[in-house]
């Protein structure tokens, strides 16, 4: 628990008690924030629809209130807990609480239900006094440092290069997730599981009851329209010669025999008079009003929440990665996109997608640690292409082509970047030793336009730039580049080349001069706006645009005229309902 003053004394244990908690939660004050993310995180996992919470959790500042013997209260509290779970931090070492509980604990209840959670600092086993050394565990209270505190070296989850630790965050809601697990009584994929069917009954639900609420919604708004439409038959007459007035003066300035210097104006005048009047007489005024004037939305609708989508570079098919399944559809004309052929199926939860540059070839990645190739030859008919890429890789987060077609990028969970040789894609095959030097999984991958020069941006804070000239002999380019707080989830080349942009869970976009790759440099000021994770970032076609999604639902533009001074492009762009995960140009 966080600090607080002692008083009373402490109670004895009883063995025949009730539970009330699944789980205690010891703190000190400075480690509030990831100790609040593990609560929350245990309260979600495993959560049933209509359950409060998935497990009942005990900590100071949500359970205790004023009581003259504080101290009583806490060991009652322990008593009551199944687990005890200790974040542990220079500040917790420090703290006398924190080493008082752990020793109530040690001392009554059985050591194997002691879960560690290293938020900050370091711990070093010491096997011969059966122990943390205290000389090198700057984390470890007093308690865990004393000779046969434990009988064996305990099992730790470090959780301390995961800041802001956001449980929406994949890799940090993983690790609560092996906290979660021996609490429930499960193995840990089996409580995955659960948590994912869980997830996806609730948006079922969810979706039944804002198709239910969307139907109200239409029958209240016409009644209401019968209403209006009833009340205003004594002026519509008057209306309807107005907007056929309106209707000549706006096919004059639509055909250029009028130069009305007031264009917008008059097009907005129209189209709310043709509104307010009847909708069926003389629409093509507002129809070319409405067209040559607004920007297009188009939503297209998927039954899960989409991870990744990709275009391909004639704009003309356009990928959705979402759950198991990858849905393609055909943008030759974008105000209507049509669906293209059967599902893409066989995977195992969707990271990424991406097209070869010809548009022929679809790779995806994702959880069942593979890559498989998909020919869109025909796109209407997708087929699979030679065997998935698997090699020794765990759980692929991002790929990416080169220009060429020839050589495809990994990102590996196992802190690598792998090429794979795309010649012939029927018969894909390793391209030369994975790219080492990341220390922590590698969450985005791009290449430079030319092909010669791959960029890597990874969960331990850095991108690293790789020569490609010859790409069975990569070769490390410079110092990584670092900068950003926390994870580097995206990275992006501009057309010509010269400027590299990466997105981070800090929620800011950070660009680089890569005029010389092997000594790359910061362009101005961290791009800051975005309130939560940035997840993907995108450059125009011409490069003077760059896009941005973020966890705060929101896209936002930066105009690059002048990479150097980068400055934020008209208003965000809302309307997403969750995360948005993937952004991309035509």
């Amino acid at each position: 628990m966080a600090d607080i003053v002692q008083t009373g004394q402490s109670l004895a244990p009883n063995p025949q008690r009730a539970m009330d908690y699944d789980a205690f939660l010891s703190y000190a004050h400075r480690d509030k924030d990831v100790t609040t993310a593990i609560q929350q995180g245990l309260h979600q996992i495993g959560r049933r629809v209509g359950q409060l919470r998935a497990l009942r959790v005990f900590r100071d500042d949500t359970n205790l209130t004023a009581d003259p013997d504080l101290w009583a209260k806490i060991t009652e509290a322990l008593d009551g807990s199944r687990f005890m779970i200790v974040v542990l931090s220079p500040q917790s070492a420090a703290s006398h609480w924190v080493n008082e509980e752990v020793k109530y604990w040690l001392a009554r209840r059985d050591h194997r239900k002691l879960m560690l959670v290293l938020a900050e600092g370091q711990l070093h086993w010491d096997s011969t006094n059966a122990r943390f050394d205290p000389a090198q565990s700057n984390a470890a209270p007093p308690a865990l440092t004393e000779p046969g505190s434990l009988p064996a070296e305990p099992l730790y989850i470090d959780v301390s290069d995961d800041a802001p630790w956001e449980i929406r965050s994949p890799l940090f809601r993983d690790k609560v997730t092996s906290l979660a697990a021996p609490i429930h009584g499960k193995p840990k994929d089996a409580l995955t599981g659960d948590d994912l069917r869980e997830q996806r009954r609730f948006r079922r639900l969810r979706r039944a009851a804002i198709a239910g609420l969307a139907v109200l919604t239409v029958l209240a708004v016409v009644a209401a329209s019968f209403a209006i439409v009833q009340r205003g038959e004594a002026i519509r007459q008057a209306r309807d010669a107005l907007a056929a007035q309106l209707d000549t003066e706006a096919a004059a300035v639509f055909s250029g025999i009028s130069t009305d210097s007031d264009f917008r104006t008059l097009a907005d005048t129209l189209a709310a008079q043709r509104i307010r009047s009847d909708p069926t007489v003389s629409r093509g005024a507002f129809y070319t009003a409405t067209t040559a004037l607004n920007t297009t939305r188009i939503i297209i609708p998927t039954p899960a929440p989409v991870n990744s989508v990709a275009l391909s570079s004639d704009g003309h098919s356009l990928a959705v990665g979402n759950d198991d399944t990858i849905r393609l559809w055909n943008l030759t004309d974008p105000a209507h996109p049509v669906p293209l052929g059967g599902l893409v199926t066989g995977h195992t939860g969707i990271d990424s997608v991406a097209f070869s540059s010809d548009g022929h070839t679809l790779a995806a990645a994702g959880h069942d640690d593979t890559i498989r190739l998909w020919n869109l030859t025909d796109p209407a008919h997708p087929s699979p292409l030679g065997q998935p890429l698997t090699g020794d890789t765990k759980r692929v987060w991002s790929v990416a082509f080169s220009p060429d077609g020839h050589t495809l990028a990994a990102g590996c969970a196992d802190a690598t970047v792998r090429l794979w040789n795309l010649t012939d894609p029927a018969r894909a095959g390793p391209l030369g030793q994975p790219l080492a030097g990341h220390t922590n999984a590698v969450s985005s991958v791009a290449f430079s336009p030319d092909g010669h020069t791959l960029a890597s941006g990874s969960f331990d804070r850095t991108v690293r730039l790789w020569s490609l000239t010859d790409p069975a002999h990569p070769v490390s380019l410079g110092r990584p580049l670092t900068g950003h707080t926390t994870t580097v989830s995206s990275v992006a080349f501009s057309p010509n080349g010269h400027t590299l942009a990466s997105g981070s869970w800090d929620a800011t976009l950070r660009l680089w001069d890569l005029t010389d790759p092997a000594h790359p440099s910061p362009l101005g000021q961290p791009l800051t706006g975005h309130t939560s994770a940035v997840s993907s970032v995108a450059f125009s076609p011409d490069g003077h645009t760059l896009a941005s999604g973020s966890a705060d639902r929101s896209v936002r533009l930066w105009n690059l005229t002048d990479p150097a001074r980068a400055r934020p492009l008209g208003q965000p762009l809302t309307g997403s309902t969750d995360n948005v995960n993937s952004v991309a140009f035509s």
